[in-house]
């Protein structure tokens, strides 16, 4: 099956075309940066999950937050073990203190560098570029978003 991969160094997509002998796909991968897909059937593309959430001021009625600052606790391991050192956090919505309060916590993960991330908000790349229509889209841009 042809694989397609966005690359903004190409100025675009480039597709590896499945009846490209091996060595010319490998050349391929590791110019994009990408990981070649394992032989034999294709590993099932990750979608991610996210939990409701509603707000409060403690003055007015609750208001439904975005979703994807609240990835579940399984998406937030995923993202953490594929960009960060597999540590996730829970972290209260918005960080501590101050007028504003949410009924879940956010999770967190710990990055290579040290630095912490919203989960959700990285794991949100996926929704927007689903790995069964856009092959390893997410994951090249989030690879950008965490080198800024």
């Amino acid at each position: 099956m042809d694989q397609s991969f966005y690359s903004a160094a190409y100025g675009g997509w480039v597709v590896v075309k499945d009846e490209w002998r091996q060595k010319i796909k490998d050349m391929w991968y590791k110019a994009l940066g990408v990981t070649p897909p394992p032989l034999g059937e294709p590993p099932a593309a990750f979608v991610p999950s996210f939990r409701t959430a509603t707000g409060s001021d403690g003055l007015s009625e609750p208001w439904e937050l975005n979703s994807e600052y609240f990835a579940t606790r399984e998406t937030a391991q995923f993202i953490a073990d594929k960009f960060g050192d597999g540590t996730v956090t829970p972290v209260e919505f918005g960080g501590s203190g101050g007028l504003f309060t949410a009924s879940e916590k956010e999770f967190h993960i710990v990055l290579k560098n040290g630095r912490m991330v919203n989960a959700g908000i990285l794991a949100s790349y996926y929704t927007r570029n689903p790995d069964d229509k856009y092959p390893g889209l997410a994951e090249i841009l989030i690879k950008k978003v965490l080198e800024a």
